[in-house]
């Protein structure tokens, strides 16, 4: 049967219309693909986001000043050694040889924080072990320019970049009515201290420090050894003049700020330190 030019036009049109329908049932399928992959994607995207947002606020950020001291050091080294620490700030007049990849030192000779890079994780945890003598500072005045006014100064720095868990060291017997000099400075800067409304604020009183410092002090080793040989006949508050170890020290003070009980102000005796250890 032969085919008219009418039919065969009629053909011709309708595979035309096929092809273009073909066309287009392919081009709305890619398409549908392509918004489904895009989708995907996005929420692959955001998954991974929500899980690193909720990984970093498991960890933790510190700032320590006096990182070059006798209890500081232990505080950095330990830190350094903890995986749930994310990044640390050591705030010191120079460096020691402690490094590590999330660690990051601000060197300034009054132990100020004179810029901060935007993009740096804020601390929430602050830890001071700053302190001296009088023998060291040469006068009472100097003495108290370290062990109060530079302790409550670098308090409020760590403060004004989001710290608001601060652990101290003090002293066993700190009382700012205290007739010791000595005593006295560190029960005023535990008072200044309280006032300045940190969440958190552990103050940490130690008796004698047992530890090789950079430079060694005759009064503290002669103490540490009359202490350790009458520490048989030492009972009750008498233990806090039990020496006790600086690593012991830093390792409380980092446990009982990543801790945060409910208790604003929190006092932590020597006794105390060596026996939770």
């Amino acid at each position: 049967m032969l085919l008219s030019h009418r039919d065969i036009l009629n053909e011709r049109q309708l595979e035309c219309i096929n092809s273009h329908l073909l066309g287009l049932v392919i081009k709305i399928c890619f398409r549908s693909l392509s918004f489904a992959l895009v989708r995907v994607i996005i929420a692959l995207l955001y998954i991974n986001l929500i899980l690193l947002m909720i990984d970093k606020s498991s960890l933790s950020t510190f700032i320590v000043a006096g990182a070059t001291g006798l209890v500081g050091r232990y505080v950095l080294k330990q830190l350094t050694d903890m995986h749930s620490v994310s990044h640390i700030y050591a705030l010191s007049r120079r460096e020691n040889d402690i490094n590590s990849p999330k660690l990051d030192w601000i060197i300034h000779p009054s132990l100020v924080i004179s810029e901060w890079q935007v993009l740096n994780p804020y601390p929430k945890y602050g830890a001071i072990c700053l302190g001296t003598t009088r023998h060291d500072a040469g006068s009472k005045e100097g003495l108290e320019a370290v062990d109060v006014n530079l302790v409550v100064s670098v308090a409020k720095e760590m403060r004004v970049q989001g710290v608001t868990h601060l652990a101290v060291i003090s002293s066993y017997g700190a009382n700012k009515r205290s007739l010791s000099h000595y005593l006295r400075c560190k029960g005023m800067m535990e008072k200044k201290l309280e006032d300045l409304g940190f969440e958190s604020l552990i103050i940490l009183r130690p008796g004698p420090l047992v530890g090789q410092r950079a430079k060694s002090r005759l009064s503290e080793t002669v103490v540490q050894r009359i202490m350790r040989v009458g520490q048989i006949f030492m009972f009750g508050p008498l233990k806090n003049f039990i020496p006790v170890k600086a690593e012991d020290v830093a390792a409380k003070m980092i446990k009982e700020l990543v801790t945060e009980d409910n208790a604003a102000i929190k006092i932590i005796n020597s006794m105390d330190i060596w026996r939770n250890i």
